[in-house]
């Protein structure tokens, strides 16, 4: 299973620490989690993070970001309608072989202002999507809790 996070640079700095040896020492501290690649990726304030256990598509990246880099995002876990709502949203995209890493699909819900429907989504997984314009992150988690999403506010 993957290990995610995120945390904004702003309140990093606010503690005192650096941000990037912060960002590092959470990445390092999740490898155990996913030996199969590991990354963070900047987007506004905010820095995600991922860690990754390659289940499906070995050659898949996270954290992920849309052209133009308005929209990033990070997914522990799997939609497993994923294929199923490619097909009725975006047909087009449900021909692709291999369909697109499942970060995408909340990614482009988010976009597309449909962040309401990420509730609905079927799977065990835990998300985050950020929206550097707004400033604004969206969390979700499939609805048993399978996968962690713990959230510290200040």
């Amino acid at each position: 299973m993957c290990g995610i996070f995120g945390v904004r640079r702003s309140w990093l700095r606010s503690l005192g620490l650096d941000a990037k040896a912060a960002v590092d020492r959470a990445l390092l501290r999740l490898q155990w989690r996913g030996p199969d690649g590991s990354a963070t990726l900047s987007c506004g304030d905010f820095i995600l993070g991922c860690s990754r256990l390659a289940i499906t598509e070995p050659r898949s990246r996270q954290p992920l970001s849309a052209r133009g880099g308005r929209y990033a995002t990070v997914l522990n876990g799997a939609i497993t309608g994923a294929r199923d709502t490619w097909q009725a949203r975006w047909p087009r995209m449900a021909r692709h072989r291999p369909l697109p890493n499942d970060a995408w699909l909340p990614l482009t819900m988010v976009r597309e202002e449909r962040a309401e429907n990420l509730q609905g989504l079927a799977g065990h997984h835990a998300l985050a999507v950020v929206d550097q314009e707004r400033d604004r992150l969206v969390l979700a988690r499939d609805e048993m809790g399978e996968k962690p999403l713990l959230v510290a506010t200040v």
